[in-house]
């Protein structure tokens, strides 16, 4: 039996940190994998005008973060007694990704921050997290 899983997604953002332990507590109390992931969101990285940095080296650094960040939910998830933590990294446009994988049939439930990281990100991009209440296909949990 494919075990089920609740997705959290993870930015870095204050936000994320508190969807990552009320994920980890829903994960624990419905049994199921907690499925961290987070999205180097291509979107945003359009929106840099690369006066400082390279396209590329943006991408690496912005890799770096969010390896860091999920290192953490690994660690998150062992303490808050979690059977099993997967995570991964994605490139794409974060509430594309999320909605794709959302619409896959063991996942009970989506866990997402309020709001990204920055203004020009909301702005620019909408909020992600009303995007996906609007639209995912399972209950979506939007923690502020």
């Amino acid at each position: 039996v494919m075990s089920k899983r609740v997705l959290i997604a993870l930015d870095g953002s204050e936000a994320s940190e508190r969807a990552l332990e009320v994920g980890c507590r829903w994960a624990k109390a419905l049994d199921c994998v907690a499925d961290c992931i987070s999205v180097i969101d291509l979107s945003s990285l359009d929106v840099y005008d690369g006066f400082y940095m390279t396209d590329d080296q943006l991408t690496k650094v912005e890799e770096k973060f969010q390896t860091g960040v999920l290192e953490h939910a690994q660690e998150a998830g062992a303490k808050a007694g979690v059977g099993e933590i997967r995570t991964r990294l994605v490139k794409g446009h974060a509430a594309k990704v999320l909605l794709e994988e959302a619409e896959k049939d063991d996942v009970e439930m989506l866990v997402v921050g309020r709001t990204g990281k920055n203004f020009l990100d909301r702005l620019v991009l909408g909020s992600v997290s009303h995007r996906l209440s609007a639209r995912a296909s399972c209950p979506v949990v939007i923690v502020g």
